[in-house]
């Protein structure tokens, strides 16, 4: 059983710490004293320690939510910038999807054979084309890009079409469309879907 000893006074040390002044009545308890104080102190530094890992343990946890927070923050500023690409996309497929604006057609003759000539002179829109060689033609004329040629053999290039016989091409520009004849004057209609 621990022996109590009455304080007979205590000293203001400062920064919240006394001193007390208990009075003993023989050497004995004096140990006896500081074996209790010792006591203690060993299990208030027991408690400190404690209470440090603790702190250390909240600190790295704190850490790992900084992380796992930072993580979620990318993740849904990736996933927004997904949503607007999928709205964006889905903008362009509405539009694609939509009716036709309007239809339109024309007719195109190749003035000298072996030059190439574009199905229209100006920039105009469009989904879709039909491309007929005229009835009327008596060569072939080849349908292609910018580097289309009529010329039978082996430096023929794009689609050759005789009298009458067709080609549908899916491209946003008429203007994009070259021509090409081995006989001068042939030539093509066409019926366009506008964009």
């Amino acid at each position: 059983m621990a022996r109590e000893y009455p304080i007979q006074g205590s000293v203001d040390l400062g920064n919240g710490k006394y001193a007390y002044i208990v009075q003993v009545n023989n050497f004995d308890e004096v140990g006896d004293l500081v074996d209790g104080i010792e006591t203690l102190l060993t299990t208030l530094n027991g408690y400190v320690d404690g209470l440090e890992g603790i702190s250390t343990t909240i600190s790295g946890n704190v850490d790992q939510l900084e992380t796992i927070a930072t993580a979620i923050s990318n993740t849904a500023t990736s996933i927004n910038n997904n949503v607007d690409t999928l709205e964006a996309l889905t903008t362009t497929v509405r539009d694609y999807l939509k009716p036709p604006s309007g239809i339109s057609d024309g007719v195109k003759n190749v003035t000298a054979a072996a030059t190439r000539e574009t199905l229209v002179a100006v920039a105009t829109p469009c989904r879709k084309v039909i491309i007929t060689a005229k009835d009327t033609n008596t060569g072939v004329i080849c349908v292609g890009g910018a580097t289309v040629v009529a010329l039978a053999g082996a430096t023929r290039r794009g689609t050759p079409l005789l009298a009458s016989e067709s080609v549908t091409l899916e491209i946003d520009d008429l203007n994009k469309i070259n021509l090409d004849a081995t006989v001068s004057g042939d030539g093509v209609t066409f019926t366009a879907v506008a964009a």
